[in-house]
């Protein structure tokens, strides 16, 4: 995997929860770090990850603590054996305010 990353990212533990574009939940699973562009996320529940493949589109939702965030991602890499996948935002529905703020409290301080 190549490093081509724009964005600076960001440590953050918190849940996060995938759904498929129909709302049925396909995963839960912890942000491990995210960025403007995206968010890493790890899990203990391998089974879940056979619902997921590369480059499908997905919702999301997770808290931060300036509030929630949720929207639609891309799934950009997978590695089922780690249970680990990177997102990469397409399109934030609710919470770019709370997503934005968080990340520049973060690098501010």
């Amino acid at each position: 995997m190549s490093e081509k990353r724009i964005h600076q990212r960001i440590i953050a533990w918190t849940r996060i929860f995938l759904f498929d574009m129909n709302g049925k939940t396909l995963y839960e699973g912890y942000v491990r770090n995210l960025s403007k562009g995206g968010v890493f996320v790890a899990s203990i529940d391998q089974q879940k990850f056979k619902n997921i493949k590369s480059a499908q589109r997905i919702k999301f939702r997770f808290e931060l603590p300036s509030g929630p965030v949720n929207g639609i991602a891309e799934v950009a890499w997978i590695k089922p054996e780690s249970n680990e996948l990177g997102m990469k935002f397409v399109k934030i529905e609710d919470g770019l305010t709370h997503l934005m703020d968080f990340i520049s409290s973060i690098i501010s301080s």
